[in-house]
């Protein structure tokens, strides 16, 4: 990296230069994740529609039933595996899934084609989660407290630049399918393509956990085992209130993204009847969100968790959440339509959820122990995330927009609460870290 590059990184991210090689791997590490997550996201999307909106809630249930499945297994396996051997246990196995049922999808037709189409959407629906998460507790293993305010938020930029690449190249291949046996082709090279990008991030993943376990404190835990059992995760968030807390920060963020997800949903099944212009408009507000995401990882994420901490980033969101509500609910009066206003919420939402959010988010998890990285953190990015999930969409069935919207704004304050209790929270933990670490030198 030329000493030009290098002011660069360090204006933007302050970026220090022992740190370089450690973050240019989790940077392409996230790149080749969101790349694989991506370049299937869109035909997952399409089979969830395919039984209607206000049907997702079922697909939804069977995705929480899934995620405790695999909850179980992944707890299992980082119990008697290390951190290299039960991530790559993980993710092989998700890409052998992805292998297996896209092509299926593609061959069968009637009932059987509508059962993988169903069991492709729950897979991807968990193994999205999975993926994203085993990998930002690797990233809260490897770098502190400080480096995580500095540095998350330019691992993030790898992750919305490999979302936007697989996205684009999901758009380009599929204008050039059309047949049904080219499409069984174009499915089964896609999930090829995504289980190599996913078996390449597993690589670079490995490389970044040899690169920082060189260092004396992190070389003995790099490949220990988590040890504990299969309910641990469970175990541990109800041990302790910190995890408690975000367990529920969490359960609400699902809560309210699904609130905003399904009144899109339904506003673009009323007043956009034509496919074409359904897959132009969702296509449009993907576009808007991720260049808003990237613009907000390269010039405000580092900044913003800097000058405002951890507890100014979690805040974010739930400032995004009180508007759209607000503009849900008095739309009418403000001379709004109903799909200007989430639409515009959900371009927010998604392009700060990224940006802002996940690495606040992650670094609450910085302070504590490994198995809690690990086991603990998966149980809250997925059962509490999940759980949020199937909760608004029910609560959804049975009330208008404006009941919906009244209910957010109350669920949004609250969110806020937590986020800036865990805010302080984390800060304490932090400085009885830092104190530990230097009784210990000291000794």
């Amino acid at each position: 990296m030329s000493g030009e590059e290098g002011g660069v990184l360090r204006s933007l991210f302050s970026v220090q230069r022992a740190e370089r090689r450690a973050v240019g791997l989790a940077v392409a590490a996230f790149f080749c994740l969101l790349f694989a997550i991506f370049l299937l996201r869109p035909l997952r999307d399409v089979m969830g529609l395919q039984g209607g909106a206000r049907n997702l809630k079922y697909l939804w249930s069977l995705t929480l039933v899934g995620t405790v499945v695999a909850s179980l297994a992944f707890a299992h396996v980082s119990s008697v595996m290390p951190r290299r051997r039960f991530m790559a246990w993980a993710y092989r196995g998700i890409a052998l899934l992805w292998v297996a049922l896209l092509p299926a999808v593609a061959t069968f037709e009637g009932e059987l084609g509508v059962f993988f189409a169903r069991a492709f959407y729950v897979l991807h629906a968990v193994s999205n989660v999975f993926i994203v998460s085993i990998f930002w507790a690797l990233l809260a293993d490897v770098f502190d407290s400080g480096q995580s305010r500095r540095l998350f938020g330019l691992v993030a930029v790898g992750g919305t630049l490999g979302a936007i690449a697989g996205t684009t190249v999901i758009d380009v291949l599929s204008e050039s399918f059309k047949a049904e046996d080219e499409n069984r082709v174009l499915s089964l090279s896609l999930a090829v393509v995504a289980a190599l990008f996913l078996e390449l991030g597993l690589q670079l993943a490995g490389a970044l956990g040899r690169e920082t376990s060189r260092a004396p404190d992190k070389a003995q835990v790099a490949d220990a085992r988590l040890g504990g059992s299969l309910i641990e995760g469970l175990t541990l968030v109800a041990q302790r209130p910190y995890l408690q807390g975000i367990a529920v920060f969490t359960f609400l963020h699902g809560v309210l993204q699904t609130i905003f997800t399904l009144q899109q949903n339904f506003v673009v099944e009323h007043e956009i009847t034509e496919k074409a212009l359904r897959t132009e408009y969702f296509a449009e507000t993907e576009r808007w969100a991720q260049t808003l995401t990237l613009l907000v990882q390269l010039f405000v994420t580092g900044h913003l968790m800097r000058w405002l901490g951890v507890g100014g980033a979690l805040l974010v969101l739930p400032i995004v959440a009180l508007g759209g509500c607000a503009g849900m609910l008095w739309h009418e009066e403000l001379g709004i339509g109903a799909l200007t206003v989430v639409t515009v919420t959900l371009i927010a939402w998604r392009g700060l959820s990224h940006s802002a959010m996940r690495p606040a988010r992650e670094a609450l998890f910085v302070p504590t122990a490994r198995a809690e990285k690990y086991k603990a953190k998966s149980f809250t990015d997925t059962f509490a995330f999940r759980g949020g999930d199937l909760a608004s969409a029910f609560l959804q069935g049975a009330g208008s927009m404006a009941s919906i919207a009244f209910f957010g704004l109350g669920l949004a304050v609250a969110w806020g609460t937590f986020g800036s209790l865990l805010a302080r929270a984390q800060k304490r933990l932090v400085g009885a870290s830092r104190e530990a670490g230097a009784r210990r030198g000291e000794g």
